[in-house]
């Protein structure tokens, strides 16, 4: 779902409504771009398009909030990922390694 989440165009402002969560008692999901920042983190700095995704939990009352900090670039890589759930706290997650892919990936023989 993040990945998807990285191939939208999240112009400032913008939400979505989601249908594709894979437990449908979840959906809808709803997707908001926050804004532009800055995050810090081991890795370095680096400018982030900030999203929040509020999903609907079932098992408690209200919704799961997940915010996306994604790099400001074609790739969008998730740097930083903060978790909130009713009833269980919260979390957050920082990118502690980052090992880009090779332009061309050589074509293995059949």
């Amino acid at each position: 779902f993040i990945y998807y989440v990285r191939t939208l165009a999240l112009a400032p402002d913008s939400s979505y409504q989601l249908n594709r969560h894979y437990d449908a008692e979840r959906n809808p999901v709803c997707i908001r771009v926050v804004g532009r920042d800055t995050v810090r983190i081991a890795l370095g700095e680096f400018p982030v398009v900030v999203t929040e995704l509020r999903v609907k939990d079932p098992r408690f009352t209200g919704e799961g909030l997940i915010r996306l900090f994604l790099t400001e670039d074609d790739d969008r890589i998730p740097v930083r990922i903060e978790s909130v759930l009713p009833g269980l706290g919260s979390a957050v997650f920082t990118l502690e390694k980052f090992v880009r892919a090779p332009e061309r990936m050589a074509v293995l023989p059949r």
